[in-house]
């Protein structure tokens, strides 16, 4: 689950999907 959040994080940071926040949020509660 790191890794999907970790290319979640780059896309957002290369502009792609912003929708990264979001999973990240899932990913902390998750844990």
């Amino acid at each position: 689950m790191a890794r999907v959040l970790i290319d979640n994080l780059k896309d957002g940071l290369e502009g792609r999907q912003p929708s990264c926040l979001i999973n990240t949020e899932v990913v902390v509660n998750n844990e």
